[in-house]
């Protein structure tokens, strides 16, 4: 290249379609195909494990919410707390809501989920340790009657 000469700029093209043969020319636009939801599971793999993923993680955060839910029921008897837990729920994404779209834009989104379904995982075990606790003290209620002190039947 001489000296003088500027580099031309390459023409940037439209984004691939995700999938083959979805695209309508319009004189010099061209405009996706729209297409249908159970078409794009069953052809693009990285959603189909992504949405897979999602399923799996929305239906495990029932049943923890259910669980819970349960659990405060039976151990205080009151209509009061199981609104208190459904509250304390709601605040937390109430309240985080906002960092986690600042957070979404400001890294990388793929890295930002991995790190933090990590960080869910670590803390569902968290809680498997401590019901696990639990049922262990609670069979040892028997040979040990201080433990009956701090633990609700």
């Amino acid at each position: 290249m001489s000296k003088g000469t500027k580099k031309k700029p390459k023409e940037k093209t439209p984004p691939q379609s995700l999938l083959p043969n979805s695209e309508l020319s319009l004189s010099t636009h061209t405009v996706q195909k729209p297409t249908g939801y159970l078409q794009l599971i069953r052809q693009n793999a990285n959603f189909r494990n992504l949405w897979l993923g999602q399923v799996i993680s929305l239906m495990g955060d029932w049943f923890n919410l259910i669980a819970s839910a349960s659990l405060v029921a039976h151990l205080t008897q009151s209509g009061l707390a199981v609104g208190g837990l459904f509250v304390a729920r709601m605040l937390a994404q109430f309240f985080m809501g906002p960092f986690g779209g600042a957070l979404a834009d400001r890294f990388d989104r793929k890295r930002l989920l991995v790190v933090t379904d990590f960080a869910r995982a670590v803390i569902v075990l968290g809680f498997l340790r401590i019901g696990w606790g639990l049922l262990a003290a609670k069979r040892t209620q028997t040979a040990h009657p201080q433990v009956t002190t701090t633990l609700p039947d």
